[in-house]
């Protein structure tokens, strides 16, 4: 049972280890039936593009970040290079007023990986010595190693096990789905003290919160994967929304009359039921429809305090009912 667990927790790293190794064979393959002198450039932007991707939106993401601020470090340089013949001042003024720039630009953005290689690359081809005839010849060499490795480095995620984002984005959407049960079934458990539905409920609210920056990133990726603009953002924003809204009923933990309120609860587990389906459609195990009802209550049976909560659980339903209406146009 052990080994067997093992073996699952480590196949992605299998496959995504063995994706390096291939591409730095290939690498090497090509860069001996093209003669090239300087391969080693080859070798570093497969690694750095295959690395830490797991998707093929991904890689592509971070090869194009890779070879654009290439080009453009290499073009700078190149033309200082060449104006101003390796006059080292030149050189000097042109890597800290670029560095300066693309920092600047690019510096807490998504789009940082320019910055840093933009700079690197501008270092790297003003370092170059024009006193020895090929140091242009070194330069642009530098910029088609990237080419290709860049090329095998995407190649390599698409033929060798490819894992599109579309696939982990639907995924990342029922595990979301799923948190947001298991709140609904600890805050209706009776066998949980108060301090312990608090404790509960704060873990799965900071794994929900951490979900939000990967669903981005897995956004940014897909779009390198297909031309289909499908509305994805408005998707997970109705769940963020189910997710704070329920927040707002489970923060008053101490009033008793909330936790011991049967409409309440039974509410709440037939928003977990209906949940629950929308998951199953997501797995393709059925297609199952939701069939949230709205409640029904008499303001003069209820304290103020629940005439809220209430409200808050029919604002809820609203969100689901939006979030199946999202999922049924994408045709899931």
């Amino acid at each position: 049972m052990l080994i067997n667990k093992y073996i699952r927790l480590n196949q992605s790293r299998l496959i995504r280890s063995s994706r390096i190794l291939l591409a730095m064979i290939t690498g090497y393959a090509i860069a001996e039936i093209l003669h090239i002198d300087h391969p080693l450039w080859i070798f570093i932007t497969s690694i750095v593009v295959i690395f830490d991707q797991s998707t093929i939106g991904g890689a592509v993401l971070r090869g194009f970040l890779r070879f654009s601020a290439t080009i453009a470090g290499a073009t700078i340089g190149l033309l200082v290079l060449v104006i101003f013949h390796n006059n080292q001042i030149t050189n000097d003024i042109t890597i800290l007023i670029c560095t300066f720039i693309f920092g600047y630009s690019f510096m807490d953005t998504k789009y940082s990986y320019i910055g840093v290689i933009g700079s690197i690359t501008i270092v790297i081809v003003l370092s170059t010595d024009l006193g020895n005839t090929d140091g242009i010849k070194i330069a642009m060499d530098r910029v088609i190693s990237i080419l290709i490795g860049t090329v095998i480095a995407v190649s390599t995620m698409i033929l060798f096990y490819p894992n599109f984002a579309k696939k982990n984005i639907i995924k990342h959407i029922s595990s979301s789905l799923e948190k947001i049960e298991t709140t609904i079934k600890i805050f209706t458990n009776k066998n949980y003290s108060i301090p312990e539905i608090g404790e509960r409920i704060l873990k799965i609210e900071s794994e929900i919160t951490a979900d939000i920056t990967k669903f981005n990133r897995l956004v940014d990726e897909i779009r390198y994967e297909s031309r289909s603009k499908i509305d994805y953002p408005s998707i997970f924003l109705h769940i963020r929304r189910i997710s704070r809204l329920l927040n707002a009923i489970f923060q008053d933990l101490n009033n008793n009359d909330i936790l011991n309120d049967k409409i309440l609860t039974t509410s709440l587990n037939k928003l977990a039921e209906e949940l629950a389906k929308i998951r199953s459609r997501l797995d393709k195990i059925d297609n199952l429809k939701i069939g949230l009802p709205f409640l029904e209550y008499s303001e003069q049976q209820i304290d103020h305090e629940l005439i809220f909560i209430y409200a808050t659980v029919n604002r809820i339903i609203n969100e689901t009912n939006e979030l199946d209406k999202s999922l049924i146009q994408i045709g899931i």
